[in-house]
């Protein structure tokens, strides 16, 4: 979907791009090429991170511009250790195991949570990618970095809607996985 001028515009993309295992680059560059929008910047909101919100979008292209960045995305902040399991072999991603520190000294580490990136059309038609050349991160707190991924993340979301406000709840009522 593209909104100019406050007017809402619909794409409708090729099956190539309508499929689960498209990849946003896909889509987005299919956009960027069939709307002529080569010479923009694109703010790509992902409709699984509801909780992100105005002032997130406009502190976010705040920072865009005064750090002068190529691409930014959202992102927030853990001391969690990190593992990853390769070749059936875990691997320390985010600490020197044999080294190990108290978590509330360890580093802060940026989880990107895929709420929102900014880019300019034309470096992503250049190097395939949202995030190319200068990238940030603008950080959001991680409890509303929520991403809906599944039924759990469903019921999360709800439980911290029913905490903030009983209306937002019934809206959800009828929200379903499909």
């Amino acid at each position: 979907m593209l909104i100019r001028n406050q007017n809402v515009v619909f794409y409708l993309r090729s099956k190539k791009s309508a499929t689960d295992k498209s990849p946003s680059e896909y889509v987005l560059e299919e956009v960027i090429k069939n709307k002529n929008l080569k010479d923009n910047r694109c703010f790509f909101i992902q409709a699984t991170s509801p909780l992100l919100n105005e002032t997130d979008i406009i502190s976010a292209y705040k920072k865009y511009k005064k750090d002068k960045l190529d691409s930014l995305f959202t992102s927030y902040l853990t001391k969690k250790f990190i593992w990853k399991k390769i070749n059936n072999t875990f691997v320390s991603l985010s600490y020197n195991y044999k080294k190990r520190e108290m978590r509330q000294d360890h580093k802060l580490s940026h989880v990107e949570n895929g709420a929102l990136y900014i880019f300019e059309t034309k470096n992503l038609l250049h190097s395939k990618n949202r995030l190319h050349k200068k990238i940030g991160t603008y950080i959001m707190p991680k409890n509303r970095s929520l991403e809906i991924d599944g039924s759990a993340d469903i019921n999360k979301l709800k439980i911290i809607l029913n905490k903030k406000n009983n209306y937002k709840k019934k809206i959800l009522k009828n929200f379903k996985i499909i």
